[in-house]
């Protein structure tokens, strides 16, 4: 579902430049409306694997990501 934009302009014009471009024209062509797909996958990759990373280094924050990715696509 899409919120529609409200015109608060005299002229009739939606605010903002990215706002006015949000027509269902546009959105129809985009893969919008999937957020809920990765919102569920990410409650669920936290909520089996824990919300906190523990490495220090950035390469090996990347890799034990990748890992909690990994180990949760093989319990699926």
């Amino acid at each position: 579902s899409v919120i529609k934009s409200a015109v608060h302009r005299s002229h009739g014009v939606l605010n903002g430049h990215y706002q006015s471009q949000m027509t269902d024209e546009y959105l129809k062509k985009k893969p919008y409306g999937r957020r809920w797909l990765v919102e569920s996958f990410m409650s669920d990759l936290k909520r089996t694997t824990g919300t906190a990373l523990n490495p220090r280094s950035e390469r090996s924050l990347f890799i034990e990501a990748a890992l909690r990715v990994l180990a949760h696509t093989f319990r699926r």
